[in-house]
């Protein structure tokens, strides 16, 4: 209540200068020569605004920051823009609306003229598909190209809900009528990037074999085999990690005892209270994993102490020693995919170095760990014949 009081009065004050001090305000605004110089009033109410012009940009703002267009009718935001420039008219949601689509069939005119400019075999397409939250599936059909300046351009050219059954036969039509649609042809087109899924592998099968598209070449994506690998990985520990996954949702997501365990690591490990929190993973995405179970290793001993007050498990040493080694191993996995995941640069070309250098380092860390556990086997061995 507090503070929507101060923002009443804040709001009535301002309300004031704008009525009766407006001569008196002064702004500060930067002249040709980069200094600040002073000028009386508010805002540049004395030149006038170009109508087309704000539509335009108020149009690009609703597309980049993702606005209902509404957003564009709020009260703040146009006594912002009034006080920017006085001359300023309110523009109403269906004038935006009205702009947003025209802003669209201009960059699908630019798209088209793009994709025509650098087609014959400069073309290659990805695919994907997934399952919202809502429980629908999805498929987008991306194409990638780089023009004569050797500036990179990604293009979505289909997004679209696709009903179960997601067949073969589905995935060619809508990826036939995606390419048709912006007039991309079979022989501009010089490959398709997508996941291992089976109905992915026997869509390209069939694409290529009804000569639909013969020269196209299946470029499986690293990125999933990666993620394969490592979730064949994580398989390993899914006791372990479900056991972790309890101790975060009962210590970190529930308020009552979250408080509770932060009173006890202020006494017992202070230190571990500006450790990142560990968050819960997304299960479908192993690097969430990866990065849950590495922010939870610091809390290691203060889970053993902690595990008797909030009823869980004790997470025995052996399954710590295993997950450490675990990430270990996984870390080089990490790095990999995050350095091919990049958006603004082609990576196709690191795929080799890149599997070479990933090689040698699991090769270091596997000999690293095997030389660790063959001391701790002879300190127990030792410890044995005392």
């Amino acid at each position: 209540m507090h503070a929507q009081c101060v923002l009443i009065r804040l709001r009535c004050n301002d309300d004031h200068d704008t009525a009766n001090d407006d001569e008196q305000q002064t702004k500060l605004l930067r002249g040709a020569d980069g200094k600040f110089i002073r000028t009386q009033g508010r805002g540049n109410g004395t030149q006038p605004v170009d109508e087309k012009k704000v539509k335009q940009l108020m149009a690009q703002y609703v597309i980049s920051a993702e606005l209902p267009f509404k957003g564009i009718e709020n009260e703040e935001f146009n006594r912002l823009c009034h006080y920017l420039n006085t001359s300023f008219k309110p523009i109403s949601r269906k004038v935006v609306k009205t702009a947003v689509f025209k802003e669209f069939k201009c960059l699908e005119a630019m798209i088209k003229f793009k994709l025509q400019e650098n087609g014959k075999g400069k073309i290659a397409s990805t695919t994907d598909m997934w399952t919202s939250n809502q429980s629908k599936g999805y498929m987008v059909l991306t194409c990638h190209f780089i023009d004569a300046e050797w500036n990179l351009y990604a293009f979505p050219v289909e997004f679209k809900q696709i009903m179960y059954p997601h067949t073969a036969e589905v995935l060619k039509k809508v990826y036939c009528e995606g390419m048709g649609k912006w007039q991309i042809y079979p022989e501009e087109i010089s490959a398709c990037t997508l996941d291992n899924a089976s109905n992915n592998v026997s869509f390209m099968d069939k694409i290529s074999s009804e000569m639909y598209y013969p020269n196209l070449c299946h470029v499986r994506c690293v990125a999933h085999v990666l993620h394969l690998i490592a979730k064949e990985s994580l398989d390993i520990q899914q006791d372990f990690i479900g056991t972790i996954r309890v101790f975060i949702n009962k210590l970190f997501n529930a308020p009552s005892t979250k408080e509770a365990f932060q009173a006890h690591l202020r006494i017992t490990s202070p230190h571990l209270l500006e450790c990142k929190e560990p968050a819960l993973d997304t299960q479908t995405r192993w690097n969430s994993t990866f990065e849950m179970l590495e922010a939870a290793m610091p809390f290691r001993e203060a889970f053993d102490r902690y595990a008797g007050v909030v009823e869980l498990a004790i997470i025995n040493t052996l399954e710590w020693e295993v997950a450490r080694m675990l990430l270990q191993i996984l870390k080089p996995l990490r790095d990999m995919t995050l350095t091919l995941c990049e958006t603004m640069n082609p990576t196709i070309h690191l795929v080799f170095p890149l599997i070479s250098d990933l090689e040698g380092k699991l090769q270091a860390t596997l000999s690293g760990l095997c030389e660790s556990l063959n001391e701790e086997q002879q300190r127990n061995s030792t410890l044995v014949v005392f």
